[in-house]
């Protein structure tokens, strides 16, 4: 009796064929994608200079933004310096660590050219890689938004007098009117110097 009653013990407890196995639960939608705003408040940039950049960055999802910075690639002879920041700079990243859900954040820095760094003229774009992480319930994900900003670099600046550039005229000029003064008062030095004689006759 008890072996008779051993076995449909047995028989019910077996594994049950037939029945379907549990779907895995889908995976999250991903919040929606941050928007990044730069702001230069001139595209051109001289020896010597300092240009504000500012940058804006927006959370319109519903969760958490972790681990949000922004690396900002340039040319090697322009360096970084904080103006106002919520975040932290590091060289040449702005790190702002957690941004709430529909919220904001902002950063102005300083686009500088140092004196004892040798320039390079011409036409640059800067990167701006915005680095960002987000968590639900299928574990930490993480994403990339990029902007891209176009910047000049010029020796002595774009403001001219007569296609001249004012730093250059600002050497030019001064020279011009030493001699012109120096043939009006006939110093004899003066009048006798070819380049004298030349500059009047290209000034007159």
């Amino acid at each position: 009796m008890s072996a008779l009653c051993l076995l449909v013990l047995l028989l019910f407890a077996g594994p049950k064929t037939g029945q379907p196995s549990p779907s895995p639960s889908p995976a999250a939608s991903p919040p929606a994608p941050p928007t990044v705003a730069v702001s230069l408040e001139r595209s051109v940039i001289r020896e010597e200079d300092n240009v504000p950049v500012s940058i804006w960055f927006t959370n319109p999802g519903s969760l958490a933004l972790n681990e949000v910075r922004v690396n900002i690639t340039s040319p090697a002879f322009l360096t970084l310096s904080t103006s106002q920041c919520a975040g932290t700079l590091d060289k040449s990243t702005v790190k702002f660590g957690s941004i709430p859900a529909n919220s904001s954040t902002n950063c102005t820095l300083n686009l500088v050219t140092t004196k004892n760094r040798e320039i390079v003229v011409g036409d640059y774009n800067l990167l701006f890689t915005v680095q960002y992480q987000w968590t639900d319930n299928n574990g930490v994900h993480g994403s990339v938004v990029t902007a891209e900003k176009p910047l000049k670099v010029n020796l002595l600046g774009t403001d001219s007098v007569a296609g001249v550039p004012l730093a250059l005229a600002g050497f030019i000029i001064p020279g011009l009117f030493f001699w012109i003064a120096i043939r009006l008062f006939e110093v004899p030095w003066g009048v006798d110097l070819p380049l004298g004689d030349k500059t009047i006759q290209h000034g007159g």
